[in-house]
């Protein structure tokens, strides 16, 4: 029986394989291997020119020599994996990213795998592996090899997300079309605690996207949304739009252009950015939020909305009108308030599976009571079973 392959991939400097060494020890009795690609592309640089491959060497290997090397790595793989006895094997290597141009790379475009080489794996799932972009830039910053290469903005940044995103979604596109079945992805964000990512693989539990007010709401409301989380955690792999923290550096550069102020500051951080570098990648930074998150509603099984603020949420509605009208997935809704929502919010979300009441522990208990009951009576559309 061929093992479930997963491929993990993204930018590069997003923390993918430490990660990883981190989910790894949290899979439980299954057999796993797990393949950095890069490791298994050293194997090879003698045979194909290039004896002393590592992290520096490689970025100045011409495109031809590199792709020769990711191609004997990734068909070793490849028949490895169909030769495999494991329950499980983990593929992780970059996507795609953008170097200064140079001789060896004109361009400065380089990608981790082909599409005929995403074809060869086959993965059952893909993992887009994202980290926050403020990380990323000090993780940028602080190594010397990539900081030499690569122009450190957030707008390089953003631009590296989006172009890693595309690619793999490409790349599904065409396999859906060419195997008449969906191909299974996901956009995962770096500060889900590693068991997340552990369940996601396993793939026994459902999916479900957590929506909830960001914007001007106290923090006792996070600290509810935390305590619901890891109660719906036991049965559900929670999806949470806000462990990627764009968001913080939307309203921090709306507060720095409402004061005039020179720098960006992250409030739940402290990192400070110029406004100038901001506003170059501000436009990108604003459309990744809407789509991704959007795509993450695509590729859960349902939308649960933790309503902890009595006003509405413009975010919040788009997202249960994209679950229902788009993803074709129920919408849950935890209301803790006596009085009922707008009749459009309403409308979408379907009055029968709001719960409210001031007990928030109780609704919650009756929220997850009934997700598990129209589990059990096959009302999910998108949820086949496991």
């Amino acid at each position: 029986m061929r093992p479930k392959v997963v491929l993990v991939t993204g930018p590069p400097l997003n923390g993918r394989d430490d990660y990883l060494k981190r989910v790894l020890p949290l899979l439980g009795s299954l057999k796993v291997h797990y393949y950095h690609v890069f490791d298994e592309m050293k194997r090879f640089g003698e045979s194909h020119g290039a004896p002393n491959l590592n992290k520096t060497t490689v970025l100045d290997l011409s495109q031809e020599t590199l792709a020769s090397i990711r191609s004997a790595a990734l068909n070793k793989i490849e028949k490895e994996v169909a030769a495999s006895g494991n329950d499980i094997e983990i593929i992780s290597t970059p996507a795609t990213f953008r170097v200064k141009p140079s001789p060896s790379s004109p361009s400065g475009h380089i990608k981790g795998f082909e599409e005929k080489e995403f074809e060869g794996l086959a993965p059952d799932l893909t993992i887009i592996f994202i980290a926050d972009l403020q990380e990323v830039e000090r993780n940028l910053q602080a190594d010397p090899v990539w900081s030499n290469r690569v122009e450190p903005t957030l707008r390089t940044l953003a631009e590296w997300r989006r172009e890693s995103t595309d690619l793999v979604e490409d790349y599904i596109d065409t396999q859906i079309s060419k195997r008449k079945k969906e191909v299974d992805s996901i956009i995962y964000a770096a500060a889900h605690p590693p068991q997340t990512m552990a369940d996601l693989i396993i793939g026994r539990k459902p999916r479900v996207y957590l929506s909830f007010h960001i914007t001007g709401v106290p923090a006792r409301n996070f600290q509810r949304i935390e305590r619901a989380k890891k109660r719906l955690s036991k049965d559900f792999i929670c999806v949470d739009p806000y462990a990627n923290k764009d968001w913080d550096i939307i309203q921090a550069y709306d507060v720095a252009l409402e004061k005039g102020q020179s720098k960006v500051v992250l409030k739940s951080s402290g990192i400070e950015m110029s406004r100038s570098e901001v506003e170059e990648a501000i436009d990108e930074i604003r459309a990744q939020t809407v789509e991704r998150d959007y795509q993450l509603i695509d590729h859960v099984h349902a939308t649960v909305v933790l309503h902890f603020s009595k006003q509405a949420s413009s975010g919040v509605t788009a997202e249960i009108i994209h679950t229902r009208t788009v993803a074709n997935n129920p919408v849950y809704v935890l209301y803790p308030f006596k009085d009922r929502p707008s009749p459009f919010f309403e409308f979408y979300a379907g009055r029968d599976h709001i719960i409210s009441g001031s007990n928030v522990k109780t609704a919650t208990t009756r929220l997850i009571k009934m997700m598990k009951d129209d589990l059990k009576a096959n009302r999910w559309p998108n949820w086949p079973g496991r």
